[in-house]
């Protein structure tokens, strides 16, 4: 009889063991069934943002890409001759060029000495509109030598955001190389983009679909070139799904 008492508790624990797998192979059972249903029922949207947003976001990537900064200054003197200026008061940076223009916008001999700040411009005029930068590197320059200090007087000083257009053309050069212009300009992969514009040479993807609706904005810039022009243009951005 003992034996047999000892021989039924054996068998009872394999029967609470065996329930236990079983609970658990069911509960296991149960959580994949929910899983599936989560994943087959409720479908995980993939990216299909606002175009406009996206937009504005390529718009800003293409404008930090290109934008670089311009001092422009007006300034007056009583010089009836060449003379120089000195322009350490301003903040510039260590290797700007100048372009110096007369009123009528013509372009008059100069050169910034970079070391002493130091302006010097070969004209007899009395009133110049006068332009710093970094990017003027197709300027002659006219290495000049030390002319007499005048008195003068600076008018207004704007710090300006312009495009450099060699920035764009470099940008341009890439796309056409094959270079996928989505991470730069901050475009998802599954929309196609074009920028069209009426700065010469500019123009991304010219192969626009026709069956598609297109989100599109048009911006004014000023395009400032590295002989010292500057031009105001159009740069339209176009994206689609």
């Amino acid at each position: 009889m003992g034996q047999m008492h000892f021989l039924d508790e054996i068998n009872m624990k394999k029967n609470k063991n065996g329930l236990a797998h079983l609970e658990i192979i069911i509960a296991f059972m149960l959580f994949a069934s929910f899983v599936f249903f989560i994943l087959f029922f409720i479908k995980i949207p993939s990216y299909n943002g606002n175009l406009e947003s996206s937009l504005n976001l390529m718009r800003y990537s293409l404008e930090d890409y290109s934008k670089v900064n311009l001092t422009k200054l007006t300034l007056k003197t009583n010089s009836n001759s060449d003379f120089s200026v000195n322009l350490s008061n301003l903040s510039l940076s260590t290797s700007v060029q100048s372009v110096v223009r007369t009123t009528d916008l013509n372009i008059v001999p100069s050169y910034f000495d970079n070391s002493n700040k130091i302006l010097h411009i070969d004209s007899n005029n009395n009133f110049f509109l006068i332009y710093l930068s970094e990017n003027f590197t197709n300027v002659a320059l006219s290495f000049l030598p030390p002319l007499p200090y005048v008195n003068y007087s600076i008018g207004s000083v704007e710090k300006i955001d312009v495009l450099f257009y060699g920035n764009l053309l470099n940008l341009k050069t890439r796309y056409d190389s094959g270079e996928n212009m989505n991470p730069i300009l901050k475009i998802p992969e599954n929309l196609g983009f074009a920028i069209r514009s009426d700065i010469t040479g500019l123009f991304l993807n010219n192969n626009i679909p026709q069956d598609v609706a297109i989100e599109a904005k048009t911006n004014i810039y000023k395009i400032l070139y590295s002989s010292g022009d500057i031009e105001t243009k159009q740069i339209t951005f176009e994206l689609w799904k």
